[in-house]
């Protein structure tokens, strides 16, 4: 009986955690085709696109396995587990597209923000010197890799705790949940 319980669970992350993830992956690979990837803007297009994916996800789970109500604590569960699919699903396709499809993108990724950092007027040449080195270390193919699994992981956890506190189904009775 218990197993029934965790089986549409674990099948609906499975389902959520890749629609997240492979949208996720579809932005960046158009974001990267266009040369896009270091634009703010579209860095805020892919955070209000995983927000509409966690929030679409979270209110689908409770009206398709949960028959329509749904407790917080289930929310949770699911904004973890599928957050982990989708963080596994975007951090393969990032070791991917860095190892075989594009070595330089390491070194491009470098190039763009030393660019970005000296178009800045408000950094002085010696600032710029000092930021660069201390950034030298931090464009390894295991760093990104690691802050790209967690940091992906973290904000669709943080989104997925704050829709679900809008999504919970609301008690008739609040002195019940005491």
């Amino acid at each position: 009986m218990e197993e029934k319980a965790k089986s549409p669970a674990l099948k609906a992350a499975l389902l959520y955690g890749a629609i997240i993830g492979f949208v996720s992956i579809a932005v960046a690979v158009v974001l990267d085709l266009l040369g896009l990837t270091m634009e703010t803007w579209a860095g805020l297009l892919s955070i209000l696109i995983t927000i509409g994916l966690v929030i679409y996800s979270l209110r689908a789970y409770k009206k398709e396995y949960l028959g329509g109500t749904a407790k917080y604590d289930q929310l949770m569960l699911m904004t973890l587990l599928m957050s982990l699919v989708a963080a596994v699903l975007t951090t393969t396709y990032s070791a991917i597209n860095i190892t075989l499809i594009d070595p330089d993108a390491l070194e491009k990724m470098s190039n763009m923000v030393y660019e970005k950092m000296a178009n800045n007027s408000r950094i002085t040449e010696d600032m710029l010197d000092v930021m660069m080195e201390r950034m030298e270390g931090r464009f390894t193919f295991g760093r990104v890799i690691i802050q790209g699994f967690f940091g992906g992981y973290v904000m669709t956890v943080i989104v997925g705790v704050i829709a679900g506190a809008f999504i919970k189904s609301k008690t008739e009775n609040p002195a019940v949940n005491v």
